[in-house]
């Protein structure tokens, strides 16, 4: 089964992150496959790119699953494969939308940050704790959606925000039910189709700043810190702690 499936109507390409049973948690072959797509959308007539995820959630973000048995740069590899990923998405020549289903943590809120429209669903959540770990993945893009005040809440807070103070915020353009999901990707596909390649690459290159080059320069410098893999993994540890007792709280 593949990991992210590929629909093309036309100028509208849909990807699918397809690994439900791990919350479409971005392993490195669903990191590749995407990167793979992408570019190939470039140059393939793509002028609207729906991303999804499959199943119940969007995607929780980078997969922890096998973080324990990785070295120090063996992640930071990943983790800067996921931003060049996140960087071709930002700055792909084609309107972009992201539909989210329940819950985008982690670098999958990266990748829903990346999309020019971002639309959830009303009990949404969102979260983006590389600061926990000291990761820096997706700052400017992040402080370029919703302010300096308000990306400052979000990342030193590390907390988890709805699908209302998202869209107040301007980290989503809109909170739509599912059944309204294929109006809003015709209304996409429509702008898409619109404009001449050229003048949509022109028009991004002029009101998207590009700072592809200072992104991936700190953030190799904050996963070059030694003791990487323990820092995710004291969160992770510490995540589930809380949600256990959280559980047992309710019960």
């Amino acid at each position: 089964m593949s990991v992210l499936i590929v629909e093309r109507q036309d100028t509208l390409k849909t990807l699918t992150l397809n690994r439900p049973e791990r919350g479409n948690a971005l392993n490195a072959e669903l990191v590749d496959a995407l990167s793979e797509e992408i570019e190939k959308s470039g140059r393939d007539g793509t002028r609207t790119l729906v991303l999804r995820g499959a199943g119940k959630v969007f995607s929780t973000g980078f997969d922890l699953k096998e973080i324990e048995s990785l070295s120090d740069s063996e992640v930071a590899h990943r983790v800067l494969n996921i931003e060049r990923m996140l960087q071709a998405v930002f700055h792909a020549p084609m309107v972009t939308v992201a539909l989210v289903r329940s819950m985008a943590f982690g670098a999958g809120a990266d990748l829903v940050c990346c999309c020019h429209r971002r639309i959830a669903t009303e009990d949404s959540r969102f979260c983006m704790p590389g600061l926990n770990f000291g990761i820096l993945l997706g700052t400017r893009r992040l402080t370029q959606r919703v302010g300096v005040d308000n990306a400052l809440g979000v990342l030193t807070d590390t907390r988890v925000f709805k699908a209302h103070e998202a869209l107040e915020m301007g980290y989503l353009t809109a909170i739509s039910a599912e059944e309204s999901w294929p109006d809003h990707i015709e209304a996409a596909k429509q702008s898409g189709d619109a404009i001449a390649k050229e003048h949509v690459s022109s028009m991004f290159e002029v009101v998207i700043p590009d700072t592809r080059q200072e992104d991936m320069a700190d953030l190799q410098a904050s996963v070059s810190e030694p003791g990487l893999v323990d820092r995710i993994l004291e969160y992770r540890d510490r995540m589930r702690a809380k949600s256990g007792k959280k559980s047992s709280q309710s019960q």
